[in-house]
């Protein structure tokens, strides 16, 4: 099992939509299970969506394959360690050295 496994993570549709709160049920390296916390006003996640996936610890980039009621699943195409991107952000929007 992995680490992400019973995480609280946010979910949001590509390219702008409204972060959702969800727990991670299962994930296997490539599917994702979440059970999001919905409210009246979230967005319905459908079958073929984009979305992201935030962690406090990674950024997942996935299609949703399966959605019922709360639960929806994310074949995960690309997952990024945050802190190796936030380093990466530090190098990429410093000044150049001349």
């Amino acid at each position: 099992m992995s680490d992400e496994e019973n995480k609280q993570v946010t979910v949001r549709r590509l390219p702008d939509g409204v972060a959702q709160t969800a727990s991670v049920q299962s994930f296997n390296g490539q599917l994702m299970r979440l059970n999001r916390e919905r409210f009246p006003a979230d967005p319905v996640l459908r079958t073929g969506d984009l979305v992201e996936v935030t962690s406090s610890a990674h950024l997942y980039l996935g299609e949703v394959v399966a959605a019922q009621a709360e639960t929806i699943a994310v074949q995960i195409e690309h997952g990024l360690d945050r802190a190796a991107l936030a380093l990466i952000q530090q190098v990429w929007l410093s000044p150049a050295a001349d």
